[in-house]
């Protein structure tokens, strides 16, 4: 059996990049190939091939626990702006993660986003275990 291929690039900026797909398919800038082919092919030349399946891989462990956070998060009835800025400054600090692995960006721009994204998560969990400590 052969072993399952993994998408060479990361989830979130296949996600975010859906609009520019369009912008290819439209342009005919392809040879009778599916734009997301095209962007998968450009991406592996800007990331290369290795680049980008750890990108993917960085993001489904940083995405995963997110999302498991984020659901009981949810359960506690937060007030809805302060989980909408959770959820979105984790979305914009993971996409500039990713594209600053891909791109090969300069030192601190991977750090400091890894670390502005856990700030959320961080802040989830301890607003988690007050909410659990109340029940104790």
């Amino acid at each position: 059996m052969a072993a399952a291929r993994r998408i060479p690039c990361p989830t979130l900026i296949m996600s975010f990049m859906c609009p520019f797909l369009f912008v290819f398919w439209a342009k005919g800038d392809y040879d009778g190939e599916c734009p997301r082919t095209i962007l998968f092919k450009k991406l592996l030349q800007v990331g290369g091939g290795e680049t980008g399946k750890r990108a993917h891989i960085n993001d489904m462990e940083n995405i995963l626990p997110f999302l498991f956070l984020g659901a009981i998060y949810s359960m506690t009835g937060p007030s809805l702006w302060v989980a909408r800025l959770h959820f979105l400054v984790f979305f914009i600090c993971r996409v500039l993660h990713s594209v600053a692995y891909l791109l090969a960006l300069q030192a601190p721009t991977r750090s400091v986003a890894y670390t502005l994204a856990q700030i959320p998560c961080v802040s989830m969990a301890v607003q988690i275990l007050m909410a659990v400590k109340s029940y104790a």
